[in-house]
């Protein structure tokens, strides 16, 4: 028996084994892209009266779907070696950096760092800036031992993140 439609999208991670979507309460989809192609997807949940876990990512059924990758990746195309490389925490603390006319980068989440893509920024001037929190400053210091070589910290003092320190800024 070949593979069905709906065993193509289980593999995919987009629906689970009972066949419901994965996205269902998760309504703001986040694609991951390279090269032009979708490689992972991560869903926020925007409604605050459900409980369910704020993100979610496809599942890793095919083996291949981890959320250990960084966002916004095709960045470094347009970057040279010297220039300064933002790596945040989250995706839109990156949209936000872009946004502000920075080259950056997100993982998702401090637990999600991807030790087997750190060769890809390794040689850039890099930056991290990690969430004020205590996993944000306990994921810098983590990062900081991957990269094995020093590299710079943004340590936000009175923000939360970034997104909050350029909000206030613009009176948002």
């Amino acid at each position: 028996m070949g593979v069905g439609h709906n065993d193509d999208l289980i593999i995919s991670g987009l629906i689970n084994k009972k066949g419901n979507f994965v996205f269902t309460y998760h309504k703001l989809i986040i694609p991951y892209s390279e090269d032009k192609k979708i490689t992972y997807l991560r869903g926020r949940f925007i409604n605050a009266e459900i409980k369910f876990s704020k993100y979610i990512g496809l599942s890793n059924f095919s083996g291949n779907l981890t959320p250990k990758r960084f966002y916004n990746l095709n960045v470094l195309k347009n970057m040279s070696k010297s220039d300064k490389l933002i790596i945040c925490e989250g995706e839109f603390d990156t949209m936000i950096m872009k946004q502000e006319g920075h080259y950056s980068i997100g993982i998702p989440g401090v637990t999600n760092i991807p030790e087997n893509e750190i060769h890809l920024v390794k040689d850039y001037d890099v930056y991290v800036a990690f969430d004020n929190d205590e996993a944000g400053i306990s994921a810098t210091h983590r990062i900081t031992k991957i990269f094995n070589k020093p590299i710079k910290a943004i340590m936000l003092k009175h923000h939360k993140d970034l997104t909050e320190l350029v909000n206030e800024r613009y009176g948002r």
